[in-house]
Parts: C-alpha cells; structure tokens; sequence
C-alpha cells in the first residue's frame, strides 16, 4: 500500500464496515488507454455543455423575470444601488454576479458591459459548470459513472434551457452541488476546511433563493435515510449503529478532540453568518433591514407557493416523464443499485432526489424551472445506476459496447429535445419550461422603436410606456434616458408611445390625429387578456 493509499485509507477506511451492511465496490482503476479515452469523453461532454448553453444565448426574447433582473443589476451598476426586496425577486447574489459580468465586460471590451448575452452568461456560465463539478465525482461514482452523471446534466433539455435564462435556478442548481460535495468531504476527512467550505457555499446559497429552506431540510432528511439503511440489517444494534452512523456526519469526539471540533463549527457558522449578511445587508448598506427582510420574505413566498402558478401533486413526475425520460429512468435504476451495494454516497443522493421531488410536488406552486432540483440528484444516481450495470457479472463476460450505445442513445434523445425546446420551440407553451415567456416577435417592436427614434432624438427620444408592469420592455430600452412608464397619457412630452391591445382605442383617441397607430406586436401568450403591444409615434417622425 502506497503512502497517498494508506491515508485515504485512514480518512475513509477507518469507519470499518458496520455489521449487515454491504462495502460499496471501488470504482475499478482504469487501464491507461481508458484513461485517455475518459479524458477525452469528458472533455467532448464539457464542450457541448458550454456550446448548448452559450451558442446564439440571445436568440430567446428576454421574459418578464429576466429584464427584472437585469434592470435590478443595471441598477447596481449605473447608481451603486441595491436594496433587498423581501415580496420579489428572490436573494441578492445574483445580482452581484452580474455586477461583477458587467464590469468585467465592460473591462474587456471597453463599454458599459450592458447586453443581453451578458446576463445571461452568467448564468449558462454557472450551468455548464455545474456538469464540471459533476465530472470530478469520479471518486464516488466511479470513471464512466461521473461521465454519465455529467452527460445527463449538460444534455438535459431542461438543464440547457433554464442555463439560458437569466433567472436563479442554475446557480442555485451550482451552489447546491458544490455545497453537497464540499459536505462530504468534510464527512470523509473531518477536514475543517471542508466544513468551512461548505459554509461559505451555503452561505451564498441562502443568498440566492428563498427555496433553499427546502434544500436545508432535504439533506439532512436524506442523510439519516442513509443512516436508517445502514443500521437496518442489524435487528440486534440498530439503534447503536444509526447514531454512530449519524455521528460520523458531524464528527464529534470526546475530550480535546470535542474542543477542535465545537470551535470547527462555530467557525464555520460565522462564515455563514457573514457571507448571508453581506449579500442580504447589501454589504452594510441596508443594515440591519436587509436582514430582517430576509425572514420577513417567508411570509410572502408562503402565500405565492398557495395561491401562484398551481398545478397538481403529479405534475412534476410528469414533466420529468415527457422531457427528462432518460435522467428519470436512469436514476431510478441508480436508487436500486445504491440500496443494493450500500453505497452511501449514491444512497444519500437518492434520497435526496426523493426528497426534493416531495416537497416540490406537495406544494401547490410549480415551475418548469424548479425541476433542476429535481434532476440534480437524479443525474447522479443515473451516473452510479451506469457504472454499476457496466460492473454486473464476471469481468470476462462484461459488455460495455451494448451498454454504451444504450446510453448515448438516451443521451441523444435527451439531446434533440435540449436543442428543440430552446433553439425551436422557446415560445412554445406546450414545453415544460416555457412559462409566459416573450413571443418571438417582440424584438421587431424594439427595432421599430430604434427605428423611429433614429429620426428623432435618438438617444435622447421621449418614449412612454402606458402599463403597469413595462418588463420586459424596459430592459430593451435601458439606453433610453427619457423612458417614462406612467398609467396615464402625456401626448406633448412624448414622442414615442407603447401601449397594450386593451389601452388602444382610448389611448388613439387621447393622442389625436398627430400620432399614428404604427402597428401591434404580439409580446405575450396568446391567452393572455393583454398579448400584444400597440406601437405609436408622432406622425411627422414617420417616412
């Protein structure tokens, strides 16, 4: 046994086998050549997670939430403002991560750093590095296992689509991932610095969605599930082995040990502590309100997820069903795998996939978007359910040629669908994730606005936006100073009005025969009470 194996060996070995439970099986040591086609393959799966997320990333009119996003990032920006709003918009990270994607931009190209396909780097950035984290699950998941799991994400169509959103999921996807994996190590290692970085994670996890209290709840559930069926087989112990199970999560030891390991966690609840006040108190300039807010906003979300965007209990198995077949059939597999080899880590992750897809289902208010935390942990399983079936039977009587075409081929479904729903079909309210989003012909609204105000003003045109909610349109029009969104008509400070199909005839009649309907654009979901909006512009700006 080499040094590197006699301390991995001690790290992890150590734990010994508890009666009635079964070793999980090494992942198998590649030969060299593998090896290389391994490297290879990932390298290939990396590539095409970036190139699906990122290729044309500003085809897809920017939605609703998108433009609040970057109006809110805009504003950081421009005015070094920000203030936590408990009722919308979810936390503050993503925010700062696009202030930072502005600057940079704007550092790199010499501008402003202002665009579409920037806000929505970040977030497909994020996406596909989440399928970079899961390739260097090798350790647990074995080689052709983490393969998998990654494949499964950076080909998931609902992976691909929601990374092109400027909205919180992908990162929160991300944050969830790395925050799992540094927890493990630290169960692995009871490295302090494990547990420190796990709580800078979870720190900035908190900062970026309010669901992760769902998250928080989840894990440690799927952790005892872990302990629970590993101290099952022994009807003599159980209970002795359960909590010895579950202390080794945590790590506590007796006498000075005891000591180092109270002060590792309360260092690592001060980090929290810190880095979710930063975010939430937007680095002290909204202490302590940004803090209270960030309780406060429980209340709000509790009635959304009661009363918004209903569904039935069964909603989210069957979208997983119709768009995610392949990661759902896989991971299901992966579970009976995992309880079958004890592997804990694999056991631990179907747990949780289990768990998220609960809660998620219970509560009335579902998304396609929130279907990430879902197929998360089901990826993972799916990578583990591959290794193992590749690892049934006898080594000379393995066929992994059949099972790797099997494979690819699910990935290729899983593929041509990533590519339909968001290079196709992103307007199209029969996919999962289309949720209202901006029909596609609201850029030609934007264009003959830039249009018409190039023989006005140009920059300095006088545009009024007579509705309530101006989002998306207020993002399109963010290099236009004198953009008012007002609920009533000013004709003679105006020179540009943009109205909904419903405010139409009223507003033709308040602006007189100097305006001029120029035309209506379908922006919205034709079942909507307001899809289009109706362009006007001062006559003597017309050709």
């Amino acid at each position: 046994m080499t040094t590197s194996e006699a301390k991995r060996g001690k790290a992890t070995g150590a734990r010994g086998r508890e009666p009635g439970t079964q070793a999980a099986a090494p992942p198998a040591r590649e030969e060299s050549g593998r090896g290389w086609l391994w490297i290879g393959l990932s390298g290939a799966v990396l590539l095409f997670a970036f190139v699906l997320r990122f290729y044309h990333i500003s085809l897809r009119p920017v939605h609703h939430d998108e433009a609040v996003n970057g109006v809110i990032a805009m504003g950081l920006l421009r005015a070094h403002v920000y203030k936590y709003n408990p009722t919308h918009y979810h936390g503050p990270s993503l925010y700062y991560f696009l202030w930072l994607a502005f600057k940079l931009d704007g550092w790199l190209t010499y501008s402003e750093g202002l665009s579409t396909a920037v806000i929505r780097g970040v977030t497909a950035f994020l996406g596909a590095a989440t399928v970079g984290l899961l390739l260097s699950l090798r350790h647990y998941l074995g080689a052709w296992g983490a393969l998998t799991a990654a494949a499964l994400m950076a080909f998931s169509p609902g992976a691909v689509f929601v990374s092109r959103d400027c909205i919180h999921e992908a990162p929160f996807v991300f944050l969830t991932l790395a925050m799992v994996m540094a927890l493990w190590r630290y169960y692995e290692t009871a490295s302090p610095a494990f547990l420190c970085l796990a709580a800078g994670w979870a720190g900035i996890l908190c900062a970026t969605k309010e669901t992760w209290i769902f998250t928080a709840a989840v894990l440690p559930l799927a952790g005892l599930g872990v302990a629970g069926v590993v101290a099952w087989p022994v009807p003599d112990r159980r209970w002795q082995v359960f909590r010895t199970e579950v202390g080794r999560y945590l790590h506590w030891g007796e006498g000075r040990r005891a000591g180092r390991r109270i002060l590792s966690w309360i260092g690592a609840f001060a980090l929290f502590l810190a880095i979710y006040g930063a975010f939430f108190s937007s680095f002290g300039d909204n202490f302590p309100k940004g803090i209270y807010d960030s309780f406060a906003t429980f209340r709000y979300w509790a009635h959304t997820g009661a009363t918004d965007i209903v569904h039935n209990d069964f909603t989210y198995l069957y979208w997983l069903a119709r768009a995610e077949f392949p990661t759902l059939v896989l991971g299901i597999l992966g579970m009976g795998f995992a309880l079958r080899r004890r592997n804990r880590f694999a056991m631990f992750c179907g747990f949780w996939a289990l768990g998220m897809l609960a809660v998620y289902s219970l509560i009335p208010y579902k998304t396609g978007w929130l279907t990430l935390n879902i197929l998360l942990p089901l990826a993972i399983t799916g990578g583990y359910g591959v290794a193992e079936m590749g690892r049934q039977g006898p080594p000379s009587r393995r066929r992994w040629a059949p099972l790797a075409g099997i494979v690819a081929g699910l990935l290729a479904v899983s593929a041509g669908q990533a590519i339909s729903f968001s290079f196709f079909r992103y307007d199209d309210d029969a996919v999962p994730y289309v949720f209202r989003d901006t029909r596609r012909q609201f850029p030609q609204l934007v264009e003959q606005i830039d249009r018409i105000a190039r023989r006005a003003q140009g920059a300095e045109t006088f545009i009024t936006v007579l509705n309530h909610d101006p989002f998306p349109l207020i993002w399109y029009l963010r290099d236009y100073p004198n953009v008012h969104c007002w609920d009533f008509l000013a004709p003679d400070e105006s020179e540009i009005v943009v109205a909904t199909n419903r405010q139409a005839a009223g507003v033709q009649r308040g602006l007189g025969d100097r305006f001029v309907r120029v035309g209506d654009y379908l922006a919205f979901p034709a079942h909507l009470a307001e899809p289009y909006m109706v362009l006007f512009a001062r006559r003597d700006l017309l050709p």
